[in-house]
């Protein structure tokens, strides 16, 4: 998809193999294992989360990072946010916003 960028194979080997399962797990560590991020309201960590997801769920697929996978604090905010009108419109914004740049890129 973005084979006109050049990247460094090994910092994006380290950040696959240990940089981002490692920060999965300190944010697993971090949640409350609620369905709010921290605390018992929605919050600014709930919200700042919010769009990270999309990128989660949509592309670390492609390098076999399931960030959910193991992961039971994550687990029960993802299924509490998933559905909401806030994630919903989120997510539709931000894969607007991604089909316009891939459009520009063609």
């Amino acid at each position: 998809m973005f084979g006109r960028v050049a990247r460094d194979e090994a910092a994006t080997a380290y950040a696959i193999e240990t940089g981002l399962p490692s920060g999965f797990d300190f944010l697993d560590k971090t949640l409350s294992g609620d369905v709010f991020a921290i605390g018992n309201a929605l919050s600014f960590a709930d919200i700042a989360l919010i769009p990270h997801m999309f990128f989660f769920e949509n592309f670390l697929s492609a390098f076999d990072l399931r960030p959910l996978a193991g992961r039971k604090n994550i687990t029960t905010w993802w299924q509490a946010q998933k559905d909401t009108n806030l994630v919903q419109n989120c997510h539709a914004r931000i894969q607007t916003s991604l089909d316009a740049v891939m459009a520009n890129m063609k």
